[in-house]
């Protein structure tokens, strides 16, 4: 029987085990992984990874890696930041609006907007509701915090593909949406690493 879980989703799918972040109170930089090491076939997040000090990403690679059995599936979808990149030096406005764009990257608030198209890159790579709840606020061991819904980090594939590697992953490979992928639109970074 395979073992596949997914990290930070609120869905529920057949044969797998969901570590959502609001219904069970899982917090990846916090918890482990309740799988004995080298047993799980498939790690699955989507959109977590943007919300996590990037001071942390290594130790949580890692510990990702020692779950997964040889050959096993981390994958890892996110905004991607070399489009971003693109839009913010294109001065494509347009490519900002979630709504009528389909890039799935962060809303954008009117603060934001008000500083044209630097605010609108701003709110992609560093960007924090400006009230939050008291459980939307994860403290860390060492007295940092981290907001779950404030995207602190951001990462293209060479950055992902780097730190897959630096942490053991043996096979690194951009992908595409696929069914599995609970968002469909466009400007998403999708990579797959195997062990």
């Amino acid at each position: 029987m395979s073992i596949n879980i997914e990290i930070g989703g609120q869905r529920t799918m057949d044969g797998w085990q969901n570590l959502g972040t609001r219904d069970n109170g899982f917090n990846i930089l916090t918890h482990e992984i309740p799988a004995d090491d080298g047993t799980v076939d498939m790690l699955y997040w989507s959109h977590v990874i943007e919300h996590l000090p990037a001071c942390h990403l290594y130790d949580i690679l890692k510990r990702m890696h020692t779950k997964l059995k040889p050959g096993g599936l981390l994958r890892t979808l996110c905004p991607d930041l070399k489009k971003i990149c693109e839009a913010y030096l294109n001065n494509d406005e347009e490519a900002f609006n979630r709504e009528s764009s389909q890039n799935h990257w962060s809303s954008i608030d009117d603060h934001h907007k008000t500083m044209g198209i630097g605010g609108m890159f701003l709110a992609q790579v560093s960007y924090a509701q400006k009230t939050l709840r008291d459980e939307n606020i994860n403290i860390l061991q060492d007295g940092t915090y981290c907001a779950s819904f404030s995207h602190v980090a951001a990462y293209d594939f060479d950055m992902l593909s780097r730190a897959l590697k630096h942490v053991g992953f043996s096979k690194v490979e951009e992908s595409e949406i696929q069914a599995i992928d609970q968002h469909k639109e466009g400007g998403q970074l999708v990579v797959n690493a195997y062990k």
